[in-house]
């Protein structure tokens, strides 16, 4: 980040960028003047924006999940109206999918003093810019909170930390009807989930073969789309789906609709792919929960597949403090996980009878007491399955 100083008499400027820790230093300030300090930094708009975001800021909007911080209230507030509304919502729609590339009216970061009061439930107010009168010392807590806009559940690389958002192991399967298509005709592909499953929102961002295909737009199925949604450009298409809470998909009926014309005769699934360079492919479901994305071709035979017994690697692993253990059931019944040392001590059980479906359940440090390499082991009346988890000090 930029920082500078300034000093009004004798007037003065001065600036350096802070390193990869965050740290920054003046050596040339005067003793007995006064100082006004501010940090800057107005690129990397999309670092750390994402649907997940505007999930976040629609359950805000709604009550249903207020924000816990009141540096969210300001990182929510993309067009600086000093509220939060829909329109943030569009402007971080928009940038997600490569409309703008920057917000018009507010930079990427905001950098707000330490030893400010914050205001309270408000976007507004804030003070960005540290004042020393008659500096006669060093100061040691000139800090600054850093506040990425738009990125409200602060998973920004702010350079030398990533702090990724964390993702099941477990991908929802986008299943398409892989149709031969004829040269010069337009089709209407239908995409469908893998499974029953709850919506809160989605994002992903698909590649044709340019020489064989060109997407022509988005339709609504299950899940609400509109111009709003998604960006065409070339041969590239992204997307950015939210507002429908609660929603339990059906994997009989299309989510939505891809309306391709080819170029030439071609098959379909040949010539569409993910792209996650462009845009992190992820669902979110009525838990808030994060998972990846696939495409996989129908089988016209087959209908959906039903839900299967799983246990998925925790997340993430190797842990020090907590992690996540992600599981499946075909059918509602009991559980039994059973953690246990190398040597067989068992070291914690968890028993619970849960509903058919996706679960997920938080383990930390001090239920274990142990360091290392450790087993995690699931049971059910027809299904075992051992995970190893590592716990770092």
């Amino acid at each position: 980040a930029y920082v500078s100083w300034e000093r009004s008499n004798p007037a003065g400027s001065n600036s350096t960028y802070t390193n990869d820790n965050g740290e920054f230093n003046f050596t040339s300030l005067t003793s007995g003047m006064s100082y006004t300090i501010k940090s800057e930094k107005n690129f990397g708009f999309i670092n750390g924006v994402s649907t997940y975001d505007i999930v976040l800021i629609q359950k805000h909007i709604l009550g249903t999940q207020i924000f816990d911080s009141p540096l969210k209230y300001l990182a929510a507030d993309v067009n600086a109206s000093c509220t939060i509304t829909a329109a943030d919502i569009s402007e971080i729609r928009r940038l997600i999918l490569g409309k703008i590339n920057a917000f018009a009216l507010t930079p990427s970061w905001k950098f707000v003093p330490q030893n400010s009061i914050l205001p309270i439930n408000t976007p507004c107010g804030f003070e960005h810019i540290l004042e020393f009168n008659l500096i006669n010392r060093d100061h040691m807590n000139a800090d600054f909170y850093g506040v990425k806009m738009g990125d409200i559940n602060i998973d920004v690389d702010a350079g030398n930390v990533m702090n990724a958002s964390i993702r099941s192991d477990k991908k929802i399967q986008f299943i398409v009807e892989d149709l031969m298509l004829t040269s010069e005709n337009v089709q209407r592909i239908p995409v469908y989930a893998s499974e029953v499953i709850g919506f809160e929102g989605m994002q992903a961002a698909f590649n044709v073969d340019e020489d064989y295909l060109r997407i022509e737009n988005l339709e609504a199925g299950q899940l609400n789309v509109n111009a709003e949604n998604y960006a065409i450009k070339d041969n590239q298409c992204m997307v950015s789906l939210s507002g429908q809470s609660n929603v339990a998909i059906d994997p009989l009926q299309p989510l939505f609709y891809i309306i391709v014309k080819a170029k030439q005769n071609a098959r379909f699934m040949d010539h569409i792919r993910l792209n996650e360079d462009l845009l992190k492919a992820e669902w979110y479901d009525s838990d808030l929960n994060i998972y990846g994305l696939q495409f996989n071709a129908k089988n016209p035979n087959v209908k959906p597949t039903e839900t299967t017994t799983v246990l998925y690697q925790n997340m993430p692993n190797p842990f020090n403090e907590s992690t996540k253990i992600g599981f499946e059931l075909a059918s509602k019944q009991e559980v039994e996980f059973i953690f246990y040392e190398t040597n067989g001590k068992v070291i914690y059980r968890k028993t619970g009878t849960y509903n058919k479906g996706y679960h997920e359940f938080e383990i930390k440090k001090s239920e274990l007491n142990t360091f290392g390499v450790f087993f995690m082991q699931m049971n059910t009346n027809d299904f075992t399955d051992t995970k190893r988890l590592i716990l770092i000090r």
